[in-house]
């Protein structure tokens, strides 16, 4: 838990009109087609990372058609004829060729696509990337197709017009890091990549070899395009700058649009290049003066960050999509909303433009892309949200029980390994035992002078370990309400404690940068670390017990080997503001919610990122994988518990209730509850729906 100190849909299932019947029809139909008669099991590998960063779709097809019935956006009903649909997951980015004649759609699930866009028929599906496919562009002579993929490949395919089917890789370039964006210079001699890290490659587009790089963004950078011509390059990334880069210069003079508070998903200028446009993730879209840099407006409406921005080919509307389901146009004169296109039932990811500039398509993690006459739907389109549009679902899992703490604020809950009890920490000095099943109160702990920070049960639920805002780290005999032993060694409030698998070690983090690692049966400390420069807020030992991670406010995360007082690896966090950890019951991810409003899956093995989930507007300070892993829990200062399908990165459900920041979520051990407890006074019991569609969980459970 990270501690600081200051501070979609709900779906009718019975539809009344006939229009909503025949779409639930279709829906179904496709559903049973898809899931239960083709015998496709290629797509059942459900490695699914986040690109740009953001949120994936659900795990599998057949999850995303029912909530597509049943919560997602009520209002996308337009008929499927106008989707280029057949993807198993969702779709990440689309593009047409030069005559538009033929469109190409790419996605999670690893495929490409070919599209006859006259007739919506899917010409050729090309397979060859590991890795969810993430953007594509055609050549501008319409020759050659570029897909960008998380495998970190870049591949040049020979377009077959005649023979769709039979367009085959002729090249591949290697690009070192997952691929998140490529665009086409307009002569087509090279082509501009970005992905993971900082760097945006410009690659000979005849050879396939790197020409040159152009380096000033100081993280990963979500999108690269060519405008203005050609002479000019513009990227957008999550260090919440825009770069416009001289390409005659090789970059050398580029400037730089300052001012967001948000990392930034996509930019374009408009064709006057007079005016940047820049999406958010905070649900805004910043308009710069190209010539100053300054911002000249905020586009405000959407209710999710922004995937993708695009001005119109007449530069008179600016385009954005969101991950609230929706796409906006905005008028650039007046700077005001001009119409709402409720097209899509989950987020939308990616804009495009027809060559002659009539077509907009849009792709989406509802499995397809659509097509839609632009002018036709602008003047058709309403320019407020329905009244009852909402765009988080309305909640799967049943309430149990509000849990009013005698005083204070909650800042810690756990639940005991036997699941029989909760404990619960108050931000004055309190730790409140209660028992489950007859919901009422057993033992009160009190001997800490200052607010409980973080609580662990011993593996045999005998007894408890606390950190307090005293400086101390204490045990507590649970049967006898007393405490056996205060550890003090620390210098600093104590933020964050953790207890082994096998009950002989106990380590603790503190203000005071350092962690301690003691002996839980002599109560004595055996080491201190000083590898952090900052305050340690996360500590995790592995399930097998032999190694344990530190996180701090200095974004590091550091591995270390029991027994050794040099840590083994380390992973950097940029901008974390402190971390909360926790480790996959296998022990091969570990997951951080970050104080920088971000959720991290890590693999341990390579120390690398695997999924990167935001939670766009908030401080994450707590989370933690259910009893399989199936599912991570994070509790944030937007006052709800959020839950993510580890295996897609796609956000499960949101439990709503607390009027004040969560600070601490925990599963109990038979991952049949959650419990939240929030600065509102009060923890909150979840039970976890066993439908199926809502990813039930079960199994066994740390003592976290």
């Amino acid at each position: 838990m990270i501690r600081i100190k200051h501070k979609i849909i709900n779906m009718n299932l019975f539809p009344k009109n006939f229009g909503s019947i025949v779409f639930l029809a279709i829906a179904i139909l496709f559903l049973f087609f898809t899931t239960g008669c083709t015998g496709d099991k290629k797509h059942d590998d459900l490695k699914i990372p986040s690109i740009s960063p953001s949120i994936p779709p659900p795990a599998t097809p057949g999850i995303i058609l029912s909530k597509t019935i049943k919560e997602g956006n009520k209002f996308a009903n337009r008929p499927y004829e106008d989707a280029l649909e057949g993807h198993a997951k969702a779709v990440l980015d689309v593009d047409f060729t030069p005559d538009g004649k033929i469109a190409v759609t790419v996605s999670d699930d690893k495929t490409v696509r070919l599209w006859n866009v006259k007739t919506r028929e899917e010409t050729a599906i090309l397979d060859g990337h590991d890795d969810s496919v993430t953007c594509a562009a055609f050549s501008p002579d319409g020759k050659t197709l570029a897909t960008g993929s998380f495998d970190r490949t870049l591949r040049f395919w020979k377009l077959n017009r005649e023979d769709p089917g039979s367009t085959k890789t002729f090249r591949e370039y290697n690009a070192g890091k997952e691929i998140f964006s490529l665009s086409f210079s307009p002569d087509g001699k090279y082509i501009a990549i970005s992905g993971s890290d900082p760097v945006i490659d410009i690659i000979n587009a005849k050879n396939g070899k790197k020409v040159f790089e152009l380096k000033g963004h100081r993280e990963s950078v979500n999108c690269v395009r060519y405008v203005g011509d050609g002479k000019y390059l513009i990227s957008a990334s999550e260090d919440a700058t825009v770069r416009l880069w001289d390409m005659k210069s090789k970059g050398k003079k580029c400037k730089i649009y300052k001012g967001a508070r948000w990392p930034l998903s996509s930019a374009d200028l408009s064709p006057d290049g007079k005016t940047v446009a820049a999406g958010t993730r905070n649900r805004d879209v910043l308009l710069f003066d190209r010539e100053s840099g300054k911002i000249t407006g905020k586009l405000k409406g959407h209710l999710h960050g922004v995937e993708s921005v695009l001005f119109s080919p007449d530069g008179k509307y600016i385009i954005s999509a969101s991950l609230d389901s929706t796409v906006r146009i905005w008028d650039l004169k007046t700077k005001k909303c001009a119409g709402i296109l409720l097209w899509h039932i989950f987020d939308v990811r990616n804009l495009c433009f027809s060559p002659d500039g009539k077509t907009l398509a849009s792709t989406s993690n509802d499995l397809c892309a659509r097509l839609w006459d632009f002018k036709d739907e602008l003047k058709k389109a309403p320019k407020k949200l329905p009244d009852d549009f909402a765009t988080e679902y309305p909640g799967k899992h049943d309430l149990v029980e509000i849990i009013n703490i005698p005083q204070g604020a909650a800042s810690f809950v756990t639940f005991s390994p036997d699941g029989k009890y909760l404990a619960i920490g108050n931000d004055e000095n309190a730790i409140y035992i209660r028992d489950v099943k007859a919901k009422k109160w057993v033992k009160t702990l009190k001997g800490h002078a200052d607010g409980i920070t973080y609580l662990a049960f011993a593996p045999d639920g005998k007894k408890l370990v606390s950190a307090s805002r005293d400086d101390s780290v204490c045990i507590w005999d649970i049967k006898k309400g007393e405490p056996v032993k205060f550890l003090r060694g620390h210098k600093g409030e104590v933020l964050v404690v953790a207890i082994s698998p096998d009950g002989k070690y106990i380590l603790s983090g503190s203000e005071d940068n350092n962690v301690i690692l003691w002996s839980a049966e002599k109560f004595t400390p055996i080491k201190k670390l000083k590898k952090h420069t900052a305050s340690v807020t996360g500590l995790d030992f592995s399930p097998d017990g032999k190694e344990f991670v530190s996180a701090g406010y200095d974004d590091n995360i550091y591995f270390w080997k029991m027994g050794s007082s040099t840590p083994y690896g380390k992973i950097v966090q940029y901008k974390s503001f402190g971390m909360d950890l926790d480790y996959s019951p296998d022990g091969e991810k570990l997951a951080s919610g970050a104080g920088s409003c971000v959720i991290e899956i890590y693999n341990v093995a390579a120390r690398k990122r695997d999924k990167k989930i935001l939670s766009y507007k908030w401080r994450v300070t707590s989370v933690r994988f259910s009893p399989d892993g199936k599912l991570l829990a994070s509790g944030s200062f937007d006052k709800n518990v959020t839950l993510w399908d580890t295996t897609s990165g796609f956000y499960h459900d949101i439990l709503k209730g607390h009027t004040s920041d969560v600070h601490s979520v925990c599963f109990s051990p038979d991952g049949k509850h959650i419990a939240s407890a929030s600065d509102d006074g009060t923890v909150r019991v979840w039970r976890i729906a066993e439908d199926g569609k809502s990813g039930s969980v079960g199994g066994t459970s740390s003592s976290r």
